[in-house]
């Protein structure tokens, strides 16, 4: 058994040796390492005894930087627009890891990372300010239009005092 599991552990890893070699010639991210996503998309914030299931807007501005064919670094802000009646403001900067196991046209995304988000609340006697760092972790599809234009849709989520969840969309463009 032992045997068995060694050279199945051998053949694999020089499977993706092999894989990964032919694929980072022919890999659009190499010549583009650099890209920027802009996003829409809608959230759901709940806890800390104040928020109980509010839904919002989310305005994202992504920085990425991808030097290998499946992983990158990016940089997130988002911007959560409140309802003006709700007098609640919030600001949330990420850094994650984004993996991309295939260089397809059509490829699925995972991300994993760090979060660290500001919220605002002045609502009748109720001023409050939360400040917390938390665990981001989200997946999605990427689809690339051309070599520098793709679209991006993805879902993260975390979970702390505030479970922050949501969805984005927008157009990616890579230099």
């Amino acid at each position: 058994m032992t045997k068995f599991l060694t050279h199945t552990a051998l053949a694999l890893t020089l499977l993706t040796s092999a894989s990964l070699a032919t694929t980072a010639s022919a890999n659009p991210a190499q010549e583009k390492p650099f890209y920027i996503n802009f996003s829409y998309g809608q959230s759901v914030l709940d806890g800390s005894g104040v928020i109980n299931d509010l839904d919002t807007d989310a305005f994202a501005l992504t920085f990425g930087y991808q030097p290998h064919p499946f992983l990158a670094a990016e940089a997130t802000y988002t911007y959560h627009d409140f309802d003006a009646s709700s007098a609640i403001e919030g600001h949330v900067g990420e850094i994650v890891l984004v993996a991309t196991p295939f260089k397809y046209r059509v490829r699925p995304i995972a991300m994993l990372g760090v979060m660290y988000y500001s919220i605002e609340i002045k609502a009748g006697n109720i001023d409050e300010q939360i400040d917390e760092v938390d665990v981001v972790f989200g997946g999605g599809v990427d689809f690339d239009i051309t070599d520098h234009i793709s679209v991006r849709a993805i879902y993260k989520a975390t979970g702390n005092s505030i479970d922050t969840s949501g969805w984005f969309i927008g157009p990616t463009i890579r230099f």
